[in-house]
Protein backbone atom coordinates (compact mmCIF):
# COMPACT_ATOMS: atom_id res chain seq x y z
CA UNK A 1 0.00 0.00 0.00
CA UNK A 2 1.23 3.48 -0.91
CA UNK A 3 1.25 5.86 2.07
CA UNK A 4 1.16 9.58 1.17
CA UNK A 5 1.13 12.50 3.59
CA UNK A 6 -0.90 15.21 1.89
CA UNK A 7 0.40 18.28 3.72
CA UNK A 8 4.01 18.76 4.72
CA UNK A 9 6.22 21.84 4.92
CA UNK A 10 9.97 22.19 4.53
CA UNK A 11 11.84 25.43 5.19
CA UNK A 12 15.23 26.90 5.90
CA UNK A 13 16.65 29.75 7.97
CA UNK A 14 13.36 30.89 9.53
CA UNK A 15 11.21 30.06 12.53
CA UNK A 16 7.63 29.22 11.64
CA UNK A 17 4.77 30.09 14.01
CA UNK A 18 4.52 27.88 17.12
CA UNK A 19 1.92 25.54 15.60
CA UNK A 20 4.87 24.19 13.57
CA UNK A 21 8.06 22.42 14.52
CA UNK A 22 10.31 24.94 16.28
CA UNK A 23 13.53 24.60 14.32
CA UNK A 24 15.11 27.12 11.96
CA UNK A 25 15.50 24.57 9.18
CA UNK A 26 13.50 21.46 8.37
CA UNK A 27 15.02 20.23 5.12
CA UNK A 28 14.06 17.68 2.51
CA UNK A 29 16.74 15.44 4.01
CA UNK A 30 15.19 15.76 7.48
CA UNK A 31 11.83 14.92 5.96
CA UNK A 32 13.17 11.96 3.98
CA UNK A 33 14.62 10.47 7.16
CA UNK A 34 11.34 10.89 9.05
CA UNK A 35 9.39 9.47 6.13
CA UNK A 36 11.59 6.38 6.18
CA UNK A 37 11.14 5.97 9.92
CA UNK A 38 7.36 6.42 9.71
CA UNK A 39 6.86 4.26 6.62
CA UNK A 40 5.60 7.15 4.48
CA UNK A 41 6.27 6.65 0.77
CA UNK A 42 5.62 10.16 -0.58
CA UNK A 43 4.46 13.60 0.48
CA UNK A 44 2.69 16.58 -0.98
CA UNK A 45 4.74 19.63 -0.06
CA UNK A 46 2.89 22.84 0.77
CA UNK A 47 5.41 25.69 0.78
CA UNK A 48 4.72 27.92 3.79
CA UNK A 49 2.99 30.94 2.26
CA UNK A 50 4.77 33.64 4.22
CA UNK A 51 8.32 32.47 3.57
CA UNK A 52 10.34 33.95 0.71
CA UNK A 53 11.74 31.17 -1.45
CA UNK A 54 9.39 28.51 -0.10
CA UNK A 55 8.15 27.52 -3.55
CA UNK A 56 11.65 27.19 -4.90
CA UNK A 57 12.76 25.04 -1.96
CA UNK A 58 9.80 22.67 -2.43
CA UNK A 59 10.24 22.51 -6.20
CA UNK A 60 13.96 21.76 -5.82
CA UNK A 61 13.06 18.89 -3.48
CA UNK A 62 10.52 17.55 -6.00
CA UNK A 63 13.07 17.77 -8.81
CA UNK A 64 15.69 15.94 -6.72
CA UNK A 65 13.26 13.25 -5.49
CA UNK A 66 10.32 13.00 -7.93
CA UNK A 67 9.30 9.65 -6.50
CA UNK A 68 8.99 11.14 -2.99
CA UNK A 69 7.80 14.74 -3.37
CA UNK A 70 5.15 16.71 -5.25
CA UNK A 71 4.16 20.33 -4.64
CA UNK A 72 1.10 22.48 -4.15
CA UNK A 73 2.82 25.81 -4.57
CA UNK A 74 1.49 29.30 -4.90
CA UNK A 75 1.75 32.42 -7.02
CA UNK A 76 0.87 35.88 -5.73
CA UNK A 77 -2.84 36.30 -6.47
CA UNK A 78 -2.62 40.06 -6.04
CA UNK A 79 -0.32 40.34 -9.09
CA UNK A 80 -2.29 38.50 -11.80
CA UNK A 81 -0.40 39.90 -14.78
CA UNK A 82 2.93 38.59 -13.47
CA UNK A 83 1.54 35.53 -11.74
CA UNK A 84 -0.21 33.98 -14.75
CA UNK A 85 3.13 33.58 -16.53
CA UNK A 86 4.79 32.45 -13.30
CA UNK A 87 2.12 29.79 -12.86
CA UNK A 88 2.56 28.56 -16.43
CA UNK A 89 6.33 28.35 -15.88
CA UNK A 90 5.99 26.53 -12.56
CA UNK A 91 3.51 24.01 -13.96
CA UNK A 92 6.22 22.91 -16.39
CA UNK A 93 8.47 21.93 -13.47
CA UNK A 94 8.57 18.37 -12.17
CA UNK A 95 6.22 17.79 -9.28
CA UNK A 96 4.19 21.03 -9.42
CA UNK A 97 0.64 19.69 -9.16
CA UNK A 98 -1.44 22.69 -8.11
CA UNK A 99 -1.82 25.62 -5.74
CA UNK A 100 -2.40 26.19 -2.05
CA UNK A 101 -3.27 29.37 -0.17
CA UNK A 102 -3.57 30.51 3.40
CA UNK A 103 -4.94 33.89 4.38
CA UNK A 104 -3.76 34.36 7.95
CA UNK A 105 -1.52 37.38 7.36
CA UNK A 106 -3.48 40.61 7.92
CA UNK A 107 -2.84 41.91 4.40
CA UNK A 108 -4.22 38.66 2.91
CA UNK A 109 -7.34 38.18 5.00
CA UNK A 110 -9.57 39.99 2.51
CA UNK A 111 -8.40 37.98 -0.52
CA UNK A 112 -11.06 35.24 -0.34
CA UNK A 113 -13.81 37.89 -0.32
CA UNK A 114 -12.59 40.90 -2.31
CA UNK A 115 -12.07 39.30 -5.75
CA UNK A 116 -8.28 38.93 -5.49
CA UNK A 117 -8.51 35.15 -5.86
CA UNK A 118 -11.08 35.09 -8.68
CA UNK A 119 -8.57 34.80 -11.51
CA UNK A 120 -6.75 32.00 -9.64
CA UNK A 121 -9.92 29.92 -9.43
CA UNK A 122 -10.75 30.54 -13.09
CA UNK A 123 -7.27 29.61 -14.34
CA UNK A 124 -7.00 26.58 -12.04
CA UNK A 125 -10.38 25.34 -13.26
CA UNK A 126 -9.31 25.80 -16.89
CA UNK A 127 -6.00 24.01 -16.32
CA UNK A 128 -7.55 21.23 -14.23
CA UNK A 129 -5.27 21.82 -11.24
CA UNK A 130 -6.41 21.72 -7.61
CA UNK A 131 -6.42 24.69 -5.26
CA UNK A 132 -5.86 23.99 -1.58
CA UNK A 133 -7.33 26.46 0.90
CA UNK A 134 -6.93 27.01 4.60
CA UNK A 135 -10.58 28.02 4.74
CA UNK A 136 -11.58 27.72 8.39
CA UNK A 137 -12.87 31.28 8.57
CA UNK A 138 -14.60 31.47 5.17
CA UNK A 139 -16.16 28.06 4.53
CA UNK A 140 -19.46 29.55 3.22
CA UNK A 141 -17.41 31.42 0.61
CA UNK A 142 -15.88 28.10 -0.51
CA UNK A 143 -19.40 26.92 -1.34
CA UNK A 144 -19.91 30.04 -3.46
CA UNK A 145 -16.57 29.44 -5.22
CA UNK A 146 -17.52 25.83 -5.94
CA UNK A 147 -20.86 26.92 -7.38
CA UNK A 148 -19.22 29.54 -9.60
CA UNK A 149 -16.44 27.15 -10.71
CA UNK A 150 -18.02 23.66 -10.87
CA UNK A 151 -14.93 22.12 -12.49
CA UNK A 152 -12.50 23.47 -9.88
CA UNK A 153 -10.91 20.89 -7.63
CA UNK A 154 -10.84 22.42 -4.13
CA UNK A 155 -8.87 20.94 -1.24
CA UNK A 156 -9.78 22.09 2.29
CA UNK A 157 -6.97 22.01 4.88
CA UNK A 158 -7.54 20.60 8.36
CA UNK A 159 -11.13 19.54 7.61
CA UNK A 160 -12.04 23.24 7.72
CA UNK A 161 -10.99 23.59 11.38
CA UNK A 162 -8.74 26.39 12.55
CA UNK A 163 -5.11 25.30 12.88
CA UNK A 164 -4.59 27.56 15.90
Amino acid sequence: MLVVDSQVHIWENVMLPPIHRQVETYSKDDLLQEMKTAGVDAVLLHPPGAIPGGNELALEAAAAHPDKFAVLGWVPPDSPDVSRKLLDDRLKLPGMLGLRYIFMQPERQSWPHDGTMNWVYKVAEEKGIPVGLLAHDFLPTVGEIATKHPGLRILIDHLGASPI
